[in-house]
């Protein structure tokens, strides 16, 4: 076998270990918006909730200002006045992440607190609180 046959295989190598000095292996990344309707809003406000504070496992994520948004339908991701979360994926095209909610009353008391597991896919994902 030549030089010249070789050759185009080493750079190809090359090119890929340096671009993701692991593999050529595409990664994925799943965004995660928070929402919530107007019944909701409602079932809140009745309780006294004015904010619902978002975690990731213990990592603050962002607050959701109940009274200020709702929505009719699933946002986009990044839609303003929400909490938009993104998660490096891997070479995965999906992953399950545990979300902690705090539910918190006008002077930032804890009223309730619930956690889910959420699992995202590759792209924008949508969780409705409900």
């Amino acid at each position: 076998m030549s030089i010249r046959k070789i050759t185009p295989l080493v750079i190809v190598a090359i090119a890929c270990y340096l671009m993701t000095l692991t593999s050529c292996e595409k990664v994925y990344t799943g965004q995660l918006i928070f929402w919530w309707d107007a019944a909701f809003e409602q079932q809140m406000n009745t309780i006294g909730v004015s904010n619902v504070a978002v975690y990731e496992s213990s990592a603050f994520k962002g607050t959701l200002d109940i009274a200020t948004k709702q929505f009719t339908a699933a946002p986009a991701c990044n839609d303003a006045g929400s909490v938009t979360v993104t998660k490096d994926l891997g070479a995965a095209t999906s992953g399950t992440f545990s979300y902690t909610f705090k539910l918190r009353d006008a002077s930032n008391n804890i009223i309730s607190t619930t956690s889910d597991n959420i699992t995202l896919q590759d792209g924008c994902n949508t969780y409705q609180l409900q």
